[in-house]
């Protein structure tokens, strides 16, 4: 079964992977790994004024193919297989010596060589399932359903809704329960509702996997079909009254807090208290994300009869659990998911898919290990002092903007001071203790650990928000910014070459992780954390004219990323990739006025034939290589707040002075927007 996760809803993230990368040019720094620009990655026979994304990576692009067992692969995926690596050595290191039992040396390492146990999971098959799915089958009526909902859901079943413990988006100093649709196997909202040809044969070949997983539990194929069919109407019709990609980037729509009376009001058919008390918590408020959601779901417990029901949760009990079960069901997983979904060719290595669970269902206790060998403290040290130069630079842009009343800009540099950031690993490691972790029993192990996260979080509901606590483990190839907290994350994965090394030139960290450091800083004053304060509560702190300005620049980048297109014609979402492309442009334009702050006059140096702006961008560009199947670039212009890598590394460049000046590009360099029509905010 899948392990617990909640909802990212709030984080706002800089890069998004399905894994993550390595490098390949050869030569290397100090620490053996590559470091800087490579000029071996460039492609000369392109200009910068032209096609700056080809210049910048093109023998990278050509050497470096999607790997069979992706769906992408990208300088991200790079650093994420380095990191895979030295993470293999530790788990494989501790199943071979796990050491006494109890200790966390000995919970990874069970926990590894019970999922890399092939032939005992083969050999139960869907046998793991059968507890759940007597309780389902038993099921008579909607009281017998009530009472085994939260059952399912502690044991991470996704079914209609899941509760998350978060601060509240209007007094973030304390811990509520939300409540979030939940329970839809399709990426996002519009799957189910489209009308064209092609969403149209997606949901067949949806409802078509949907029954092929059932009958690997033994129903017949009647039975089956006729179920598959019942449980996507009733995910379409949940999906039809739920929130989709756009809803989840309004700020405003995070806050829709309850009395328990009230709240019970919007689904009278389902006793919210007493699954409440199931789930192990007594919460004072519930904030009802959604609110058309749960009339729609109120309705439905009226209405769809207790057989509708079974198929229902028996779906979504097999698909989350059919990557930890028997081959048969892990390959028809894989059919639907990764290859229908996103082009994916073959399955990745069993060690791959084991490590990935493990290293999510007990992260701190692995990333405590992977930060032993992969981040030492002179790392730290230098990203620290980057973050810091980087908050300098962000000072200076809001002191220096032209459009913003002095009323508007007290109240953003208020904000900026009150920014906090981590970088790495956290101070104090989550506690796994009493976690009954089995040499023989993968699919239990990924059960109790989810119940352990689960329980972990429920508990923190109507208590002070813990602000040491993180959002991503810090092996993770990614950073966020966390508007209720006010925060800034850079998790020690993410801080690894080439983004990041300690021994590379300022110009290389700064165009490339200091832009991914800005991009952070950035997303506390782009259209969504714009809206919260200083102290993280959703509240308005800009004067009407300054806010109407900052939405009429932004349209600008909603328009230019509305006009790039893939290579079948579909065009990017300008309006649900907002966010992400204020924070790329904002990024870069604060990480170079930092790298100037950091090495003074030596910004007209120049290091193997570039000049240090030269390498800025270079490295910037270079963050953002790699290629996407078409599907899974489908999937992500429909689903995903971030644009296609290639227009992340164009789009901001095309509006800077800065990168036109590097290069001797004027505005008639097709790279350049013209200068009237360049996006200026941050």
């Amino acid at each position: 079964m899948k392990a617990f996760h909640l909802p990212a809803l709030l984080l706002a993230c800089a890069v998004v992977m399905a894994g993550c990368q390595t490098m390949g040019s050869k030569s290397s720094g100090a620490d053996g790994l590559i470091d800087g620009v490579q000029r071996a990655d460039m492609d000369f026979t392109a200009s910068p004024g032209d096609d700056f994304y080809q210049y910048a990576n093109g023998s990278w692009l050509a050497a470096n193919p999607i790997p069979p067992e992706y769906s992408s692969w990208s300088v991200g995926h790079e650093v994420n297989q380095r990191n895979q690596d030295l993470l293999l050595n530790i788990l494989e290191a501790n199943a071979s010596d796990p050491g006494p039992r109890g200790e966390v040396r000995q919970q990874i390492g069970d926990f590894y060589a019970s999922g890399m146990d092939e032939k005992r999971i083969e050999d139960l098959g869907w046998a793991p399932l059968r507890p759940w799915l007597e309780k389902i089958d038993a099921m008579q009526n909607r009281a017998d359903l009530l009472r085994t909902l939260p059952e399912l859901q502690l044991d991470g079943v996704s079914a209609l809704f899941a509760v998350m413990a978060e601060a509240d988006p209007t007094d973030s100093t304390t811990t509520i329960a939300f409540m979030v649709q939940d329970g839809m196997g399709l990426p996002e909202k519009d799957y189910y509702l489209k009308d064209d040809a092609e969403s149209v044969e997606l949901r067949q070949k949806y409802q078509q996997h949907i029954a092929k997983m059932l009958m690997l539990t033994g129903q017949e194929i009647r039975l089956a079909s006729a179920n598959a069919e019942t449980v996507l109407r009733m995910e379409t019709a949940l999906a039809s009254a739920g929130f989709g990609a756009m809803d989840f980037r309004n700020p405003q729509n995070f806050s829709n807090k309850k009395s328990i009376a009230d709240a019970q009001a919007m689904i009278p058919n389902m006793p919210l208290m007493q699954w409440c008390q199931a789930m192990g918590f007594q919460p004072k408020v519930l904030n009802m994300l959604a609110p058309n959601y749960w009339p729609a779901l109120n309705d439905m417990l009226a209405n769809e009869s207790i057989d509708n029901w079974k198929a229902y949760l028996r779906w979504h009990l097999v698909s989350g659990a059919a990557s930890s079960l028997s081959t048969d069901f892990v390959n028809e997983d894989f059919e639907f998911n990764s290859r229908t979904m996103n082009g994916v060719e073959t399955i990745q290595p069993r060690w791959k898919r084991v490590l990935g669970a493990v290293s999510s269902s007990m992260g701190e206790a692995v990333g405590q290990e992977y930060v032993k060998v992969a981040f030492s403290a002179d790392a730290k040290k230098r990203a620290e002092g980057m973050v810091e130069d980087l908050l300098w630079a962000m000072e200076q842009q809001i002191n220096a903007v032209d459009w913003m009343s002095e009323e508007t800009r007290k109240q953003a540099l208020k904000k900026l001071a009150a920014f906090n950031y981590k970088i790495g690993y956290p101070d104090e490691w989550k506690s796994f203790e009493g976690l009954d972790i089995r040499r023989d029993d993968y699919f239990g192990n990924l059960v109790r650990s989810g119940r352990m996260e689960m329980a972990r979080n429920l508990a923190k509901i109507d208590k002070p928000v813990d602000k040491g606590e993180w959002g991503m483990n810090p092996q993770v190839v990614n950073a966020y910014y966390h508007p209720l907290l006010n925060e800034v994350v850079f998790p020690a994965g993410i801080l690894q070459p080439p983004f990041f090394s300690e021994n590379a030139d300022d110009a290389s960290n700064y165009g490339s992780m200091g832009a991914i450091i800005g991009h952070e800083i950035t997303h506390g004053f782009d259209d969504s954390g714009a809206q919260f304060d200083a102290d993280g509560n959703l509240k308005m702190w800009w004067t009407e004219a300054d806010f109407a300005e900052f939405n009429k620049r932004a349209d600008g980048l909603v328009k230019q990323f509305d006009a790039y297109t893939i290579e079948d014609g579909t065009h990017v979402n300008g309006s649900l990739t907002l966010g992400e492309n204020i924070a790329d442009l904002g990024g870069l334009h604060i990480a170079f006025m930092a790298l100037k702050h950091r090495i003074g006059d030596d910004i007209d140096g120049e290091i193997d034939g570039f000049t240090i702006p030269q390498r800025f961008f270079l490295a910037f560009g270079r963050s953002w290589r790699g290629h996407s199947r078409l599907e899974a670039l489908k999937v992500q212009i429909n689903s995903d707040p971030h644009s296609p890598s290639y227009f992340r590394a164009i789009g901001p460049v095309a509006n800077l002075q800065d990168f036109a000046d590097a290069f001797g590009l004027d505005e008639r360099a097709p790279i350049m927007k013209p200068e009237a029509e360049r996006v200026d905010i941050w």
